[in-house]
C-alpha cells in the first residue's frame, strides 16, 4: 500500500509505512501477533488494539502509541520494547511530529476527525480519580475519543467522585473528592467546560440530579452537608445544609421532589422533601433494620440507593453486612433483603431487561476458589427481587451505568489495590491505570475481548444515550 492510500497525512503516513507498520509487525497480516493493533491505515489505526485506543485524539499524554516510541523519559512516559523493535528508534524530530499530529486531533490526510462533533453521538464517561481525567468513549466504536482534563488546580489531584448526565443529555456535570469547591459542568457535544458552580469546600461524595433538570444536590460524608445548585442559573440555590451524621448515597426519586440520603456509617438513611426552590421543608429518618437483623451482626453501613423504574421501591447498598435492602417507597417499609457479593457499592438499572446491577468492588467470596479475582456485579431481578447471578468483570469493579441504546453494562474497574494485575502501560500521573469491561443485557455474561485500559483508578461512570 502506497502512503497516499493510508489516509495519513503524508508525513505521518511515511512514519508509520517505514518504521511501524511493516511486514512482522503492526499490519494487517501480523496484528494478532501485535497486540491486536494494525497501522497500516489511519481508519485502522482507530480500531485500536485489545488494550484499547493506542492513539486518543488531543491526548498525547494518553495515547500509548507515543509511549512506545518514545526513548527519553524527561518527555513522558516510556514503554518497553522501544519500537520499532530491533531497529533504529525514531529522530527526535520524528517523535515530535507524531506527538504535534496528535495533540491536533490525529486527522486524516484530508483535515477529517476521527469523532467529529455530533449531537446524537452516543458516549460514555469515564471519571479517572488519581489523573484528575474524564475518558470520553464513542459508544459505537468503543473507543476512547478524548481525555478531558477536569479540575482547578495544576498539578493537584482533586480526585473526581462522580460524574451525572442532565435528564435533556446537554449536559454532564462532575464533583471532587478533594480540593475543589465547584460542580463542574460540561456540554455533551464538544466536551468543553461551561460553568463552575460553587458549593464551598468540602469532600463532594455523590451528586444527584432533580428529574426536571433544575436542582443537583451534592452530598459531603465527612463534611456531613448537603449543598442544593440551581442548575439553570449555575449557582448555589440555598444555604449550605448540615448533619449530625455521617451521610453519602443520594437519589432523587423519579417523580416526587423527595431526595434520599444515606447514613453511611449507621443503620439509617433520611429522606428529604424539597419545594420549588430547592429548600428542603421536611425530613424523616428511615430505620434500614426494622426488625430483620443483616447477616454480619452490627450497622449495615448504607452507601447507595437506587429506585426502580416506577419508584415504587427503592434499593440500597448496605457495605458492612454484604446487602442489597428493598424498601416500599410509600411507607419506608423493608420488603426484603437480598444477601450479595463483599462491600456492594454501585447501582444501574436497567428497564429494558427488569434488571438491578450491583457492583461489589472487594467481594472475594463469590469467586472464593480464584484468588487473581477481586470483585463482582451482583445482577438482581427488581420484579421478583431475586439475584439472577454474578459476572466478574474485572479487578475491583466501582462505577458502573447501563446503555440500553448500546445493549451493555458498561464497567469501570479501578484495579487500585497492588495485588491486582498489573497494567499494561503506565500513567503520565503516576500509579496503577484501570481498565473499562462490558456484561451484555441480554445474555448477561461478560463481553469476550473488550478490556480498554484507562488512567488511574476509574472510579465513575456515566452514560448519555
Amino acid at each position: 500500500m502506497c502512503i497516499r492510500d493510508s489516509g495519513y497525512p503524508e508525513e505521518i503516513g511515511a512514519i508509520m509505512r517505514t518504521t511501524c507498520s511493516q511486514s512482522g509487525c503492526h499490519t494487517t497480516a501480523s496484528r494478532e501477533a501485535a497486540a491486536g493493533l494494525s497501522l497500516e491505515t489511519w481508519e485502522l489505526l482507530f480500531e485500536g488494539s485489545r488494550g484499547g485506543s493506542a492513539v486518543v485524539p488531543y491526548s498525547p499524554d494518553q495515547s500509548f502509541l507515543l509511549y512506545s516510541i518514545n526513548t527519553d523519559s524527561t518527555r513522558g512516559v516510556t514503554l518497553e520494547p522501544t519500537m520499532p523493535i530491533g531497529a533504529s528508534p525514531l529522530s527526535d524530530a520524528d517523535y515530535n511530529m507524531v506527538k504535534q499530529w496528535i495533540l491536533e486531533g490525529a486527522r486524516d490526510a484530508s483535515g477529517k476527525e476521527r469523532f467529529p462533533e455530533k449531537a446524537n453521538r452516543r458516549k460514555w464517561y469515564v471519571g479517572n480519580q488519581g489523573c484528575d481525567l474524564v475518558a470520553v468513549f464513542d459508544a459505537e466504536s468503543k473507543q476512547i475519543m478524548r481525555y478531558v482534563q477536569v479540575g482547578i488546580i495544576d498539578g493537584q489531584a482533586e480526585s473526581p467522585h462522580m460524574i451525572k448526565i442532565s435528564e435533556d443529555k446537554q449536559f454532564w456535570y462532575v464533583i471532587f473528592l478533594d480540593q475543589n469547591p465547584h460542580i463542574e459542568k460540561y456540554s455533551t457535544l464538544t466536551d468543553e467546560r461551561l460553568a463552575d458552580i460553587y458549593i464551598g469546600p468540602g469532600d463532594w461524595n455523590t451528586l444527584s440530579l432533580s428529574p426536571d433538570g433544575k436542582f443537583a444536590f451534592a452530598v459531603a460524608y465527612n463534611g456531613q452537608k448537603v449543598a442544593v445548585a440551581d442548575l439553570e442559573k449555575d449557582t448555589l440555590a440555598t444555604a449550605l445544609l448540615t448533619f449530625p451524621n455521617k451521610i453519602h448515597g443520594s437519589k432523587v426519586h423519579p417523580t416526587l421532589q423527595k431526595l434520599y440520603i444515606t447514613l453511611q456509617d449507621e443503620s439509617g438513611l433520611f429522606v428529604l422533601d424539597y419545594d420549588n426552590d430547592g429548600e428542603i421543608v421536611n425530613f424523616e429518618t428511615v430505620d434500614l433494620i426494622q426488625g430483620t437483623q443483616p447477616q454480619i451482626p452490627g450497622e449495615v453501613w448504607p452507601h447507595e440507593i437506587a429506585f426502580n423504574p416506577d419508584g415504587s421501591k427503592y434499593y440500597v447498598s448496605c457495605q458492612h453486612s454484604n446487602e442489597v435492602r428493598v424498601f416500599e417507597s410509600t411507607n419506608n417499609a423493608l420488603e426484603t433483603v437480598i444477601p450479595v457479593g463483599d462491600w456492594p457499592s454501585e447501582f444501574a438499572v436497567s428497564p429494558s431487561t427488569g434488571n438491578l446491577f450491583v457492583s461489589c468492588m472487594e467481594d472475594l467470596s463469590t469467586f472464593s476458589g480464584d484468588p487473581t479475582k477481586r470483585g463482582s456485579i451482583a445482577i438482581i431481578n427488581y420484579t421478583s427481587n431475586t439475584l439472577v447471578k454474578a459476572v466478574y468483570t474485572g479487578y475491583q469493579p466501582h462505577g458502573i451505568e447501563v446503555d440500553e441504546e448500546s445493549g451493555y453494562l458498561v464497567v469501570g474497574n479501578r484495579n487500585n489495590n497492588p495485588d491486582g494485575p498489573a497494567p499494561h502501560h503506565s500513567s503520565d500521573c503516576g500509579s496503577r491505570n484501570g481498565y473499562l469491561s462490558l456484561i451484555d443485557l441480554q445474555s448477561l455474561d461478560l463481553v469476550d475481548g473488550f478490556k480498554t485500559e484507562l488512567s488511574v483508578d476509574p472510579y465513575t461512570v456515566a452514560v448519555k444515550y
